[in-house]
């Protein structure tokens, strides 16, 4: 798999038919499944992201591993060409792995004595489209950072498909487990102090630290990183006693293509939500003073995987003026020691 070959490839398929990969999609595959709800970037120049950054919902991808399944057939029409998916979902590319890679799908010859020949396309953080054919079944995952746990899930979905005669035995105790887990992630984040316990006794009657007042509403200007982030600035609302709507604490990202980002910050514990994302779509950002001169950001994609943790330390001389910024994403786009440093301008 590449990326910058997809992308590519992506620009031919523009030049083929003269629209971009994206409305061509939702004219020959999307519209004919009833896929409505989609959206897929594209590149400066029109070309949509040949590599990845389609948003569609579960049910509509199995609605894909689905004709898959039936060798392109949907509602007993034909919608894509029987020897293009026989071509897609056999091994193109030998890697020596596992795994091969046929068109767009990771192929795995003979995974299990069970189940055999099995093809899956697979996303970034854990998103999957498997499709079993002995099996007569798709399997769709979704989630962001959960590529480590597949391992564990494919052992779980594979006991749960090794008879399609016979019936799940009950489980009620797992099944209880399960209810309480769902009802729990429907409960909105309760309302916390601004500040971890450690840390409540310093910062009486919700005040931020001194930090916050000598850093807010001015500009730090970034190291060169992988990130793309030239400039940041916070700005927090000192007294956090006020329970005006217009008092929220922000702050801005400015990238190096120029273009900023205005944000909201939920400081009680509870995640704020601002349509100023990538491609217009929501993000979640909440934060905490953790000491006097470490703050920790937490930034939410929402519709997409990534979920950032930005640490930042600020010292130096005059008390401020520097930053050190510690960055982690739980599908581990940056790897584990991404440090940008960075100074008041």
């Amino acid at each position: 798999y590449c990326s910058p070959g997809m992308h590519l490839l992506s620009s031919i398929i523009s030049k083929s038919v003269d629209i971009n990969a994206y409305d061509y999609a939702k004219k020959m595959l999307f519209g004919p499944l009833g896929i409505t709800h989609s959206f897929w970037p594209s590149d400066p120049n029109g070309i949509t992201f040949g590599w990845g950054d389609l948003r569609l919902l579960p049910k509509d991808m199995a609605k894909i591993g689905f004709l898959y399944l039936h060798k392109g057939i949907w509602d007993g029409k034909r919608i894509l060409p029987e020897k293009f998916l026989e071509a897609a979902t056999m091994p193109q590319t030998r890697t020596g792995h596992n795994d091969d890679y046929g068109y767009g799908w990771w192929i795995s010859p003979n995974p299990d004595k069970q189940f055999g020949y099995v093809f899956s396309a697979e996303g970034r953080g854990g998103q999957q489209i498997k499709v079993v054919p002995k099996a007569n079944a798709v399997v769709v995952m979704v989630g962001s950072g959960i590529d480590k746990y597949l391992g564990p899930i494919d052992d779980i979905l594979g006991k749960s498909l090794i008879s399609t005669k016979t019936a799940l035995s009950e489980n009620p105790q797992a099944f209880a487990k399960l209810s309480e887990r769902v009802a729990g992630a429907r409960q909105a984040p309760l309302k916390q102090n601004i500040n971890k316990a450690s840390t409540r006794k310093k910062h009486k009657n919700n005040k931020l630290p001194k930090m916050a007042k000598l850093i807010s509403g001015k500009i730090f200007q970034l190291d060169i990183n992988s990130l793309g982030l030239k400039n940041i600035r916070f700005d927090f609302v000192l007294d956090q006693r006020t329970d005006s709507k217009e008092s929220e604490s922000n702050v801005q990202l400015t990238l190096n293509d120029g273009s900023t980002l205005s944000q909201l910050i939920g400081m009680d514990g509870v995640p704020l939500f601002s349509n100023t994302g990538k491609f217009n779509s929501p993000v979640a950002l909440s934060g905490v003073w953790q000491t006097n001169d470490t703050f920790l950001l937490e930034l939410d994609e929402i519709s997409g995987i990534n979920f950032f943790k930005f640490l930042f330390h600020f010292e130096g001389k005059p008390v401020g003026s520097k930053v050190r910024v510690q960055v982690k994403e739980r599908t581990g786009v940056v790897g584990d020691d991404l440090v940008i440093n960075g100074k008041m301008k």
